[in-house]
This record gives C-alpha cells, structure tokens and sequence, in this order.
C-alpha cells in the first residue's frame, strides 16, 4: 500500500471514528421527537449523514482506494476527485436520509392506524424483517453486492474524467451500495434509528458482506437470521417487547 492510499484509509476510518462518536451522543435525535419543524429536519438530517459516514466508510474505503490510486496516476488533482467522490457517495445517502424523515413523520403514523397493524403490530414489523431477510436472495441484491466486492470492472469500463465526473461516479457508486443495502437499511428504518447497537450490528452485517468475508454464503447466512428474527418478532412476546422498545411502530 502507497503512503497516499494509507493516507486515505486512515482518513476515512478516522471520519468513520469520529462519526461514530457524535452518533453514540446524538442519536437520540434520530427520534424525531420535537416535531416535524425545519430545525428537527435539519438536526435529523445531520445525524443521518453522519450516521451513514460511520455506518458505511469502513466498507466504502476499499473503492475510494481504487479510485483514488486509479485518478493519481492521471491527474495531479487526484485528492480533490477523491473528495469530490467520496461526496457524490454521501449526496445518495442525504437523499436517502430526506426520504427517512418524510417516512417516519408521514408514513409510519398512517401506517400505525390500520387495524391489521394496529391490532398485530409485532406480525407487522416481523414481516418486514422478514421481507428484507428475502430480498438478500433475489438476483438483484446478489448483482450489486458483486459490484460493491469488485468495483475495477465499473471503474475502467465507465470512468468519468474531471470534478463532474468524480461527483457522478460516487453518485453511481452511492446508488449501488443504497441498492445493495436496501434491506438492511430497512430492517434499522423499522427497528429503531436511535439505536446505536442496531446501527452497529447493521454496520457489521455491511462490512462482513463487502469486505470481512466477501462470499455468497454470507448473504445467505444473513437472509436466514433475518427470516428467523422476523418469525421471532411476529411469534415471541418477548422478542417483539424488545425489539419493538426502539421501534417507530
């Protein structure tokens, strides 16, 4: 490894680090709690981002690598690309955050008052855990996770020269990792954003499957808990008590 790409590894877990600390003393926030005022949305919206920096760098750092060693060996303005990049990646998770917000203080208080979720709540949230425990196994999910394990192939094949290039490709790179985290993402939406040990475990999950032990049988592996944790949810008193302490549901 290059003195730059350890400079850029150690940065992005650094940001990571540091993510990390302010969510373990902000996420409460994420609660939503003083309302749905410019100031809540733009406090939500901060921790989210943040959030999604510690959540997601750990597991975004080896294709930053690959972008930045490919962009230094062109262009002398390889570090801002690399910035640029990395923002592009966050602006899909910003995205995905507005849409968070708008769920949760829209939706979910709709949802909530159907008299099937109302009566069964726990058979509600049981089966979304269980739905994003099916979608680890669809085609889909097992394309963009390839894409997220190797990113070289995208990366020679549709590279995009220039600052509007490095903003396009983290975008694209930032709709995939969305794409391929989709269902965890919502079983931490359903479970209980101001959770930190939710966020953690989701986390893990993320870096197992992209980095730690980058094979189909992890995906599998956490289909099976997630189906099983959805039954546990939906049949176990106990469980769905616990589960549901955090949950918006």
């Amino acid at each position: 490894m290059t003195g730059a790409a350890l400079a850029i590894l150690v940065t992005l877990l650094a940001l990571a680090a540091l993510a990390w600390t302010y969510v373990s003393t902000q996420s409460g926030s994420m609660t939503m709690s003083a309302g749905a005022d410019l100031a809540s949305f733009a406090i939500f919206l901060t921790t989210w981002v943040v959030m999604m920096a510690a959540m997601m760098f750990p597991a975004f750092a080896p294709v930053v690598l690959v972008y930045a060693q490919y962009t230094r060996q062109r262009t002398r303005t390889w570090p801002l690309l690399a910035a640029v990049f990395v923002a592009g990646y966050l602006m899909i998770w910003s995205a995905v955050g507005v849409g968070a917000y708008v769920l949760v203080m829209l939706l979910v208080p709709l949802i909530v008052e159907i008299p099937v979720v109302r009566a069964a709540p726990q058979v509600f949230l049981g089966a979304v855990i269980g739905a994003a425990g099916l979608y680890q196994l669809t085609p889909l999910k097992d394309a963009l996770l390839t894409h997220c394990r190797s990113p070289f192939h995208w990366l020679f094949r549709g590279f995009r020269p220039g600052v509007r290039g490095a903003l396009l490709m983290g975008i694209d790179e930032g709709v995939v990792c969305l794409g391929c985290c989709a269902g965890l993402m919502l079983v931490l939406l359903a479970v209980g954003l101001a959770s930190v040990g939710w966020m953690a475990a989701v986390a893990a999950v993320i870096f197992s499957e992209k980095v730690l032990a980058p094979t189909p049988a992890v995906a599998k592996g956490v289909a099976v808990v997630l189906v099983g944790f959805g039954i546990a949810v939906a049949t176990i008193p106990a469980v769905a008590q616990f589960v549901m302490g955090g949950s918006p549901m």
